[in-house]
């Protein structure tokens, strides 16, 4: 269960907010219970009422039943209204609770204000207040903000990576809670983590010899079934400890756009790539731009540089299944990783290798932290049982066990998939993972998530450098685009149809590999040589 408070002065329009927010969450299949606090004595039934009449005569609690809905009224002794928490326990299990006043409370809240009412906004001087509902962006605030009419990208933002399980203060009365995320009916510290290759890197034929005896869709029925995609994002994610710089900088989450409809001119079709600080701030645009594109009924393949598998073995012994997104939940319940970017990668992969024989896998960790099961160095592991790389993984890419320094892509793995357990939750059936997902989902799904390795086309990543722009920014711009024109093509569904393997469940793969001279074909043509 998820709390949110309301906040905001007289005539901002909380209520009608509220409204739409319950409309809104009840659509998504959650459920919602709703407080208020009034300033007023509390009595809803006629003057003339028999449960009236009750109350009157002194009952501690009359409860009013009928057929559709009943109602309990009770009688408290003090003069104030009771506590937050002593009423938010006497619900039922619920999915999320919107509470409408309270606000001097410690609960997260979103507040609602307009310039008409003549008082300024409370956030500047409230840590509580995480996000802002206006008809424009508030001088010096530096919080998300909504336009009244943003209902879904308000939802979001609300179920998103913002949304933390309610938990009482310390002494209050524990409420009954239903578990967040819900189960719905249907419901990198370096530029390129996994190796700058100077050059394309080569396939390895050798490492997938094996690969072809099991398919993904040996039926063709995603290239039967898929519709297309209408737009095409790309992710760079980031392990980063802290916030990124202010101004745009390398070694930050970087996302990139491209449409299906635009012009085939590459520098002109794309909107220019989004730069994010922290990884909240990337899953809130993540989950915006999702609930824009569902709402105008599009399609989108979304593209994320971060090993979605691990190699053969891991998710058995870590989870008990043969399932790489059971790592995923797994993960979920036990990283910590605040909207300012700290987190405790290190120590969760330290309680991992406690639970392998030998030492490892994981390693890699900065000097000052004291973890005895995380070697700092990759020589000092032996014994764990498990290969260092995924069966279809070539030369170029590192290691999903390196943490630390340069090409370290295991960090942002470990956060990245800790962060998709609750994605996939919230949108239910309306996001396939591929290939971990059947391809009747994927082709029909709304979003479909991949992963992906902009070094694919290292060469013309290098050609489409736009003067000084971070790497990271060049790559999710040439990924999308490749992705788009390959579409267009119709190599698109040849290139998801390539995953295949006895491991595919736990390993999963990456979108261009096994059609690796298709993908590089259309990164040249998009980005020729010059000269």
């Amino acid at each position: 269960m998820i709390l949110w408070g309301v906040t905001g002065w007289s005539d901002a329009g909380k209520t009608t907010l509220i409204e739409r927010l319950i409309a809104g969450l009840a659509q998504r299949g959650l459920r919602v219970a709703t407080l208020k606090h009034t300033h007023h004595d509390v009595d809803p039934e006629p003057e003339r009422a028999d449960s009236r009449r009750h109350r009157a005569a002194g009952a501690a609690q009359v409860l009013l039943a009928g057929p559709r809905r009943w109602s309990l009224v009770a009688e408290h002794a003090t003069a104030a209204a009771p506590a937050l928490a002593e009423l938010v326990a006497r619900l039922d299990p619920v999915d999320v609770v919107l509470a409408e006043g309270w606000r001097d409370g410690d609960h997260p809240k979103i507040e609602v204000w307009r310039p008409e009412t003549g008082q300024p906004p409370r956030a500047p001087g409230d840590r509580t207040i995480r996000a802002m509902v206006a008809q424009a962006r508030p001088k010096g605030i530096d919080l998300p903000v909504f336009r009244p009419g943003e209902t879904e990208a308000l939802i979001a933002f609300l179920t998103g990576d913002a949304a933390r399980p309610w938990r009482p203060a310390e002494g209050a009365a524990p409420a009954v809670q239903a578990p967040w995320p819900p189960n719905l009916p249907s419901a990198r510290p370096a530029s390129s983590p996994r190796g700058d290759a100077p050059r394309d890197p080569a396939p390895d034929p050798g490492r997938n010899a094996d690969l072809p005896a099991v398919r993904w869709d040996p039926g063709g029925i995603f290239a039967e079934r898929s519709q297309g995609f209408d737009s095409f994002v790309v992710i760079d994610w980031s392990a980063a400890a802290t916030p990124s710089p202010r101004r745009p900088a390398k070694d930050a989450i970087w996302a990139g756009v491209a449409d299906a409809e635009a012009d085939a001119d590459a520098d002109a079709d794309t909107p220019g790539e989004v730069y994010l600080r922290t990884r909240d701030a990337a899953m809130t645009w993540i989950e915006t731009r999702i609930a824009a594109e569902r709402s105008a009924g599009r399609r989108m393949l979304l593209g994320l540089d971060a090993c979605l598998g691990w190699p053969a073995g891991f998710a058995r012994h870590l989870t008990g299944q043969d399932c790489a997104p059971a790592v995923w939940d797994w993960l979920a319940h036990r990283v910590e990783d605040a909207p300012d970017n700290a987190n405790n990668r290190f120590e969760v992969a330290a309680a991992i290798n406690a639970m392998f024989p030998g030492t490892g896998p994981f390693w890699g960790r900065p000097a000052g932290r004291d973890l005895p099961d995380l070697p700092a160095h990759g020589s000092a592991r032996q014994g764990h049982g498990l290969p260092e790389r995924r069966r279809w993984e070539g030369g170029g890419m590192q290691s999903v066990w390196k943490l630390y320094t340069t090409g370290a892509v295991g960090s942002q793995s470990l956060l990245a998939q800790a962060r998709l357990a609750g994605l996939r939750a919230r949108l239910g059936a309306d996001l396939a993972v591929w290939p971990f997902d059947p391809p009747a989902a994927v082709a029909q799904a709304p979003v479909v998530l991949a992963e992906v390795w902009p070094s694919l086309a290292a060469r013309a990543v290098a050609r489409a450098a736009r003067g000084d722009e971070p790497r990271d920014a060049t790559q999710v711009r040439v990924t999308a685009a490749v992705m788009r024109e390959m579409q267009r093509r119709g190599t698109l569904a040849p290139a998801l149809s390539a995953a295949g393997g006895a491991a595919l469940a736990e390993e999963g793969w990456c979108l261009g590999v096994g059609v690796e001279p298709a993908w590089r074909a259309v990164a040249g043509d998009l980005w020729p040589p010059s000269g």
